[in-house]
């Protein structure tokens, strides 16, 4: 399996064979992942001139909390997927 890539808005996937993901306790080829082809320089313009006004709208709680939202989801995936415990 191939990962695709979240860029302006949109997923892509890169056009190299990509790198190959490895479960660093088990040893399985997890995925592979590649930005070969993937505009760059158009991702960040699209970050700078839409992520950045919006962030920088947020207070510093604000952002502290969707920071943490973010880590909770990225937790909760881990351990549904891969059983690993906090």
């Amino acid at each position: 399996m191939k990962l695709p890539n979240y860029v302006k808005g949109q997923w892509s996937e890169g056009t190299g064979p990509g790198e190959l993901l490895i479960d660093p306790v088990t040893g399985d080829e997890l995925a592979k992942i590649s930005s070969q082809g993937v505009d760059l320089e158009g991702a960040l313009a699209f970050a700078r001139t839409h992520g950045g006004p919006a962030l920088r709208q947020l207070t510093y709680s604000q952002r502290a909390e969707m920071l943490a939202k973010v880590a909770d989801a990225w937790l909760q995936i881990a351990m549904s997927t891969f059983g690993y415990r906090s």
